[in-house]
């Protein structure tokens, strides 16, 4: 019978190293020697975690009085009324028929820090610097074939050297998405038509 110290608890191990056993009992054979090597490594470094993916939409819908902010009313523009003069007068709308060849809608863009799971409106802190290129779908009954589009946008907050109540003009260019153009905030927006 071979001579050994019985290991009762766990070995500890700190670095490579190759172990080798038998098991021994009175009135028995001892067992054939077994033996394995141990190598230590570093731990790899753990994966980062991802940040969650950034997104943004617009959102075009009519304008309402409860849409308007505080900095457009901070500027005298408390009414959709107001802003829809202001922006026809932008675009030299003054007939009935111009009139009728014109939409005010309400854009928004929407901001997730969550891959898209939830959305809330952009800010003038989170307002991209550059401002961003929007496309407005087509109003009813125009196409991008068939007709030229304007548009005048309203600073709706004071940001990015901006002022509310601020008015631009950006080109616009038609796509088979819809109309296809530049701002530098948004809300409110006058989109104004006429066929080729």
């Amino acid at each position: 019978m071979a001579s050994s110290t019985p290991y009762s608890n766990a070995i500890s191990v700190s670095e490579t190293v190759t172990i080798k056993a038998i098991a021994v009992k009175a009135g028995m054979t001892d067992s054939a020697v077994a033996s394995a090597t141990y190598t230590i490594s570093e731990a790899p470094e753990p994966e980062p975690t991802p940040e969650p993916e950034k997104a943004t939409k617009v959102e075009v819908e009519g304008l309402s009085d409860s849409d308007i902010s505080d900095d457009l009313k901070g500027s005298g523009y408390t009414s959709v009324e107001s802003i829809g003069t202001a922006l026809e007068t932008a675009l030299s709308i003054e007939t009935e028929e111009e009139k009728e060849s014109s939409k005010l809608v309400d854009v928004k863009l929407m901001v997730s820090t969550d891959g898209g799971s939830t959305w809330t409106t952009a800010t003038a802190e989170n307002f991209p610097t550059g401002g961003i290129d929007v496309v407005l779908p087509y109003p009813d009954g125009t196409n991008g074939d068939e007709y030229s589009f304007s548009v005048a946008h309203m600073i709706g907050t004071s940001a990015n050297g901006k002022t509310a109540g601020e008015i631009e003009k950006p080109g616009t260019t038609n796509t088979s998405s819809g109309i296809s153009t530049h701002f530098n905030g948004l809300s409110p927006v006058m989109i104004t038509w006429t066929k080729n």
